[in-house]
């Protein structure tokens, strides 16, 4: 039980601490904001629209799961953020019970949930509004529900029990990201029950989880089909065939090789214990292998690996759920070498490397602050030299709580290793809390535009402006470049903002709505010029200072706030 309380206590610490704190990133949580405004406005929860078109790019799992949580703690960034970290916490806690369930081993157990909540990956995922992080929770239900039903020898209610919850899940997974949340079980399912010759298992599981699942989809598959005839066509054509079987011409096309950096990146720090798996003896891995959990963990991480890399559209989000099988075999690993070895050496060196990294590190972040507070920063190029008075607190505080850290790894060297990893997962948990408040959107307003927007339009000669031309800012023409579209959207909470030029993702959506009579958001300098000609209302366009001007046309205000600008005609 006192693991359980630490695992809570690590998933407010490093999690909900700072969930409203950091500013909001573009375009993605921008875009995820926007859909469930839209939502809450329209009173249609069944058709996501963004800037008033269909958005048909994901399903609707993750838009339902935001709106809930934003209709309970309000249209704020918490609140969007909300469902993804407590899907995390769930996917961990996942990982500890089935650990549990097969091993009975609380430290195992909680090695392996310190381990995910951890790595750097699933923590980036994790306080951002995205499908990966419900899409990995509902895979890892599937997989192992799945696989302590196929270990169950005998017909039994617990058997029934977590064939129904694998339905459920691979239908949520299949909400939250198509497909793919049915063949990553799938795959990892089928390969264990080849290694592990459980034949029979092939035809018996099945016949209750599939029609579960079924019972599951179908319904709001239906009620999807009926209000959008065109998004399971779209979904499936586009999303699914194209994405995964297109080369140059697909969405975000990388090497094969793409996710095998981001594995190793992505699971930091956690990764740095892998000296640990290498001291462990034949004998050690024989013993290890032999028990049915690894064994279904080594295919749940290498099946899916192989699955995402064959596809040539790919995104680093994508190799999201073989973290929860990394975990279990890294703890499974680490817990084998510290029980097996006297010294524990490479155990010892870890920490010793992360100490040094950390008061390094700390040193590093402390003599930068002090730069910035000297005004030194023309020791620095150009590009840097402008972001540096933006990251001053964030070097002070980083550079304090890494030595505060690598000293209370120094200190509790010699101690348990219980004690050691307690420490090392709190220090994790307190250094994201530490440093994230101070995240500035100054850093990058064309990453975190929000306040930049904000500050424009509350300027005093936008107000003297728009009341000159006796209309309010909700009455305006909004234009915006494709970057800022979202967040100018979500900012001034209107869904009639025009994209300049390019629709990007809401091509299909754009074709839609002119295809069905409706307003195009996009919009051409043609039409932006006989806008001016009429001189009906004001426009408002929001760009960056150096990208997508309006060629021949001379704003009447022109306003620069760091990288976004605005133009009014």
């Amino acid at each position: 039980m006192k693991f359980f309380w630490y695992g809570i206590f690590l998933f407010i610490v490093g999690y909900l601490a700072t969930l409203g704190c950091r500013p909001m990133v573009a375009p993605d949580e921008f875009r995820h904001a926007e859909i469930v405004r839209e939502m809450q406005v329209s009173g249609n929860a069944l058709s996501p629209h963004l800037i008033g078109v269909r958005y048909f790019e994901k399903p609707i799992l993750t838009h339902h799961c935001n709106l809930a949580s934003m209709k309970l703690f309000g249209n704020n960034h918490f609140g969007l953020r909300f469902p993804a970290a407590l899907f995390t916490l769930l996917t961990g806690g996942l990982i500890a019970l089935v650990i549990w369930q097969r091993r009975k081993d609380a430290k195992l157990a909680a090695l392996a949930f310190g381990f995910y909540m951890s790595f750097l990956l699933v923590y980036g995922i994790g306080i951002m509004p995205l499908t990966d992080a419900p899409l990995t929770f509902f895979t890892t239900a599937a997989t192992f529900c799945a696989f302590l039903a196929a270990v169950e020898e005998k017909f039994t209610k617990r058997k029934v029990t977590l064939e129904i919850c694998c339905g459920l899940a691979l239908a949520g997974g299949f909400y939250a990201k198509g497909a793919l949340g049915l063949a990553v079980p799938g795959i990892s399912i089928a390969a264990f029950l080849i290694w592990d010759k459980r034949w029979k298992e092939f035809y018996r599981l099945p016949l209750l989880i599939v029609p579960v699942m079924l019972a599951a989809i179908l319904p709001l598959a239906w009620k999807i089909h009926q209000a959008e005839p065109e998004f399971w066509k779209y979904f499936i054509q586009v999303e699914h065939i194209q994405r995964f079987t297109q080369d140059a011409r697909g969405q975000h096309p990388q090497p094969w090789w793409f996710f095998f950096p981001v594995l190793f990146v992505g699971a930091l720090p956690g990764i740095t214990f892998l000296p640990c798996l290498l001291r462990v003896k034949k004998d050690g891995w024989k013993t290890l292998l032999s028990r049915p959990i690894y064994r279904m963990a080594l295919c749940a991480l290498v099946l899916p690996f192989i699955l995402v890399s064959l596809s040539h559209g790919k995104m680093i989000t994508y190799i999201l759920p073989c973290f929860p099988a990394l975990a279990i075999l890294l703890a499974g690993g680490v817990m084998t070498y510290l029980r097996s070895s006297l010294d524990g050496r490479a155990f010892n060196a870890t920490i010793r490397f992360w100490t040094g990294v950390l008061w390094a590190a700390g040193a590093v972040a402390l003599i930068m602050g002090v730069l910035v507070v000297c005004g030194a920063t023309p020791l620095f190029p150009a590009q840097v030299r402008d972001l540096l008075p933006a990251l001053r607190n964030l070097f002070f505080v980083a550079g304090i709580a890494a030595i505060l850290f690598g000293t209370a790894l120094f200190f509790v060297r010699h101690m348990s290793r219980t004690l050691i990893l307690t420490i090392f997962f709190t220090g994790v948990a307190a250094m994201s809390c530490a440093v994230t408040p101070f995240i500035s959107d100054r850093i990058d307003n064309g990453i975190m535009p929000e306040e930049s927007i904000a500050s424009l339009i509350q300027q005093q000669e936008v107000v003297a402006a728009l009341k000159q031309s006796g209309v309010d800012l909700a009455q305006a023409d909004v234009i915006a470049a494709p970057a800022f579209s979202y967040a100018v959207a979500w900012q001034l909470k209107r869904a009639d903002v025009r994209i300049y030029r390019a629709p990007g993702e809401l091509r299909y959506g754009c074709e839609l709505a002119r295809r069905n009579g409706e307003k195009d958001p996009v919009i051409q300098l043609n039409e932006i010029q006989s806008m001016i000609a009429k001189g009906e209302r004001p426009i408002l366009y929001f760009t960056s200072p150096c990208k997508e001007q309006l060629k021949g046309l001379t704003p009447k205000l022109r306003l620069i706030d760091q990288n976004v600008q605005l133009d009014v005609y």
